[in-house]
């Protein structure tokens, strides 16, 4: 059942309250299945294919968690994250830890980060578990899926005296998947405390120490919440010192690239050229990004977040241009890391409507290289859905998708209409055309939804009133772009309620108002071969849910036609007729449509 917003059970539903006489109740009826699960939101978590068990065990209800052991509940049940109920435990009570692990709780099971049972645990913060985990001689090396140690956390977190007790434990300093030791993490965490725990133990080389030093310069020199210049100058300092250090051979910068997005021709190479940068803030974040990036490398997820923020920051003072090629620089790197660059391709759509207000148009080729770009993440989005397991039973029931809700693919429209506020000779209009195929080739769909049918939906939906003054629904000349760039393949797809692009423009009622958009989206639908007579899951055709006379009598003109073969198909979906196996899928979705 769903219960205040969650997928669950009437056992999940009393653990969750923590009725233990309840819970004990449905246990002694014999009738309910202990191991059960269904979604469940916890702290503001939302965690699918969870047990009572395993909730119990989160929620910290050591009672529960007895009552619920004792009447069979799987110790080792995994949530659709991997999560176990001894992983739960962890985020609370040492008892209910070892009272588990004897009641047969496997403590070598991770979760889907590849979280160990230790590792988790020093995630979560609990000391006791912590430390009685370590008891048990766990493995200190163990890694997770990104290649990170306890170790890492350690420095990540500036727990110097775990980071110690590891070092003096023998614990292998090792790299993360994108080649991060430890101490580059400390530094990129700002935990200076442990970097120059690292370099007093000198477990580090003379390189090392230096990219730690400018690393650290960097993050203090550029971080959102907290920029410390001084700080950032100071270690930037250091590093520079250590490079030319007296008596040594010069370790001078040799893998430095210009990146124009920050506006500087290269990065400092001497003492001298670091002191501009105290007399210039926008120099200073300028050169802390290049420095990030460069140490860090395009793959760490902090490199683009950081970027993005200042991008904001430039956007915030008026610098459009800079905002700009800030947040166009931090895109491909999101989208290269599977992280969806969603909240930014949005920023630019709301600069851009700035813009227009202003009469400071952004470039034709900017926009067409945003599109570009939500093609390119909506090809590793398909690629993401296509790698997910089985779905969850919770989610066989679920929402219908509405248009309002915001996807990748109506941000793609909204560059697609400021594309053709800017596109003036043919070439532009080409190459409009040329990057909203790319787009419309990969047939995705979100509910059913496509291109064409979010074009002339007026509920579709356009985040905020800045990005409406740039972009309204429907739409005709997206229409039209969309239709002569390979949409006509769409003119007949149905959405989740069975309803074809022709469907929803005739139910636009404010078309009193916008007659022409209404006549010319209707025209261009069926001259792309839009089928009047298609029926939705009601049954309803497109001349059936008109909101309009206009529309009615528009379509009613069309209705010649309508083809004997039309009218076949919509006897044999009215008389239930089944068809069988031994019509070709083109045919057999021709007859679905009707």
């Amino acid at each position: 059942v769903r219960h205040e917003g969650q997928w669950t059970t009437p056992l999940l539903i009393t653990v969750r309250n923590g009725r233990e006489n309840v819970t004990r109740f449905l246990l002694e009826m014999g009738k309910i299945e202990v191991d059960t699960t269904g979604t469940v939101v916890i702290n503001k978590e939302i965690t699918k294919s969870a047990s009572p068990l395993w909730c119990a065990a989160r929620l910290g209800n050591f009672a529960l968690v007895q009552l619920l052991v004792e009447n069979g509940a799987d110790v080792n049940h995994k949530t659709s994250l991997s999560s176990t109920p001894l992983n739960a435990a962890c985020h609370n009570s040492v008892i209910m830890v070892k009272y588990l692990i004897d009641k047969g709780a496997d403590s070598s099971l991770t979760d889907s980060n590849g979280y160990d049972l230790l590792l988790n645990s020093f995630v979560c913060g609990s000391k006791d578990v912590f430390d009685y985990l370590l008891s048990r001689n766990m493995d200190l090396s163990a890694q997770d899926k990104q290649g990170c140690t306890l170790l890492h956390k350690a420095a990540e977190k500036g727990n110097v005296a775990m980071v110690d007790r590891l070092l003096k434990a023998g614990v292998a300093i090792t790299k993360t998947k994108v080649g991060h030791t430890s101490l580059i993490v400390a530094a990129e965490y700002k935990q200076s405390d442990v970097v120059e725990h690292f370099i007093k133990t000198s477990l580090c080389s003379r390189q090392e120490k230096i990219d730690a030093l400018e690393l650290l310069g960097a993050t203090f020199g550029c971080h959102p919440e907290n920029q410390d210049s001084r700080k950032a100058m100071d270690y930037f300092r250091r590093a520079m010192k250590e490079r030319f250090s007296e008596g040594m051979e010069p370790l001078t910068k040799s893998d430095i690239h210009t990146v124009e997005a920050y506006g500087i021709l290269k990065e400092s190479e001497s003492l001298s050229d670091l002191e501009s940068l105290s007399r210039d803030k926008d120099t200073l974040y300028s050169e802390s990004l290049a420095v990030r990036e460069r140490i860090l490398g395009p793959l760490c997820f902090t490199v683009p977040c950081f970027i993005s923020e200042y991008g904001t920051m430039c956007g915030n003072n008026g610098k459009y241009e800079q905002c700009i090629s800030l947040w166009m620089h931090s895109i491909p790197m999101f989208i290269r890391q599977r992280k969806p660059p969603f909240d930014t391709f949005v920023l630019l759509l709301q600069i851009f409507s700035e813009m227009f207000a202003i009469e400071r148009k952004p470039e034709f080729k900017t926009v067409l290289a945003c599109l570009d770009l939500v093609t390119e993440e909506t090809q590793v989005q398909l690629e993401k859905s296509e790698e997910k397991p089985h779905i969850d039973e919770e989610d066989d029931d679920k929402m219908p998708y509405h248009p309002s809700s915001v996807s990748i693919l109506q941000v793609g429209l909204f560059f697609m209409v400021t594309g053709l506020k800017l596109a003036v000779t043919e070439e532009d209009k080409n190459l409009l055309k040329q990057s909203t195929k790319k787009l419309v080739d990969e047939r995705a769909n979100c509910g059913g939804y496509t291109l064409l049918h979010y074009a002339v939906d007026f509920e579709t939906g356009t985040l905020n009133n800045t990005i409406r003054t740039l972009v309204s629904f429907p739409n005709a000349d997206l229409c039209a772009l969309l239709l002569e760039s390979g949409a006509d393949e769409d003119v007949n797809s149905s959405n989740q309620q069975g309803r074809g692009p022709l469907h929803l423009i005739a139910r636009y009622s404010n078309s009193v108002t916008d007659l022409q958009c209404l006549r010319r989206i209707l025209n261009l639908l069926i001259e792309h071969g839009a089928h009047i007579d298609a029926s939705d899951n009601e049954g309803r055709t497109p001349l059936e849910v008109c909101a309009t006379t206009v529309a009615e009598v528009i379509l009613r003109r069309h209705q010649r036609n309508i083809t004997l073969k039309c009218l076949a198909a919509r006897i044999l979906r009215a008389l239930k007729i089944q068809v069988g196996d031994g019509i070709s899928s083109e045919l057999n979705n021709f007859i679905k449509m009707h």
